[in-house]
């Protein structure tokens, strides 16, 4: 049998560009990802008033924004609830986690929010580090898909509501009048977590 010679150098040659390329790769993937803008909803419009920014309002006193509808509509593929402090006990685990998501923004708990948040989530979105009170009503959520990917369990919902005197803190993306849909995505595991928010165009 004849031995086949192994050339050492193009070997070496081959390796190197090789390695070149690897790194090539690397450089542009880090670079993408530096460019693309994140997902956040902070951006003030120009057709848009918004109201004047008070962290020490207590929007409870607020007796216009006590008698609108508070309770959180939660539908989960066609089995509804509206959800209160008297039932929240008697509710699943989802509703109870996007009840609970709900109150961090009413109650302008900015450090409690970031807990409702997977770690991925912050490398395509952001979300503001501080905000006042959010006046939230007409909210509605509900169930539109779930999936498998990489031996996880996600779902996907839809989540709607209006904010009274919107001041822009956490959505500077609606009027005081407007309700525009976000399909949030959650990651099922012993915890709930937030992995993505994308707005329903």
């Amino acid at each position: 049998m004849k031995r086949i010679k192994i050339n050492s150098k193009k070997v070496k040659r081959l390796i190197i560009i090789i390695s070149i390329f690897l790194v090539i790769l690397a450089v542009a993937f880090f670079v993408l990802r530096l460019l693309t803008p994140k997902i956040g909803f902070t951006e003030k419009r120009d057709d848009v008033f918004y109201f004047p920014v008070d962290y020490n309002e207590n929007i409870f006193e607020d007796l216009v924004y006590i008698n609108r509808f508070r309770d959180v509509r939660f539908d989960y593929y066609g089995a509804a609830v509206y959800m209160n402090e008297e039932n929240y006990s008697a509710q699943s685990k989802e509703a109870k986690f996007f009840y609970d998501y709900i109150k961090s923004l009413i109650y302008g708990d900015y450090n409690l929010h970031r807990t409702y948040f997977d770690k991925s989530f912050f490398a395509r979105h952001y979300i503001p580090e501080k905000f006042t009170m959010q006046k939230l009503y007409d909210i509605e959520i509900y169930a539109m898909s779930s999936d498998i990917k990489d031996g996880s369990a996600f779902e996907t919902y839809k989540v709607s509501y209006k904010i009274q005197e919107n001041n822009g803190t956490y959505r500077a993306d609606v009027s005081s009048t407007e309700s525009k849909p976000v399909a949030i995505t959650v990651k099922k595991g012993t915890e709930l977590k937030i992995t993505s928010i994308i707005p329903i165009l």
